[in-house]
């Protein structure tokens, strides 16, 4: 980690570094490109949490197996970005064209994206317990 100016404070020094991990991942095979995959910002963590969380239900024994249709493809919208410019690369609108995809790839994209997340093993786990009974 680099900091500009040698002169800040701690605070500063943590305001002012670049913190967002990221890793490339090869999609060549498939999509003909890599895919800059980022680790979330801690409002956008928190929105995805938000998401997931309004998808749980206090009754466990009555689950909906659909809850977490979209998962996967949701996290992938938050943490995927073009390599070559910078911008993220899908949006919510691209949501359900992505589960039409190969599931490899979405496969591969999603596991990326829990590490970046920082979810622990268990909780992806148990998420994609939830997301496997719908298909995706």
């Amino acid at each position: 980690m680099v900091f500009k100016n040698k002169g800040l404070t701690l605070r500063d020094k943590i305001r002012e570094c670049n913190d967002i991990d990221f890793e490339l991942v090869d999609c060549t095979k498939e999509w003909g490109c890599t895919i800059e995959m980022r680790s979330p910002t801690s409002a956008e963590t928190s929105e995805l949490e938000e998401w997931a969380a309004a998808r749980t239900q206090p009754d466990e024994e009555k689950i909906d197996p659909t809850r977490f249709r979209g998962m996967k493809e949701k996290y992938i919208v938050a943490c995927a970005f073009n390599p070559e410019d910078g911008k993220q690369l899908f949006s919510e609108a691209d949501m359900e064209w992505l589960r039409e995809k190969n599931g490899k790839v979405i496969e591969r994209l999603w596991t990326v994206a829990q590490r970046l997340v920082g979810l622990t093993e268990a909780e992806a786990d148990d998420l994609g317990k939830s997301s496997e009974k719908e298909g995706t």
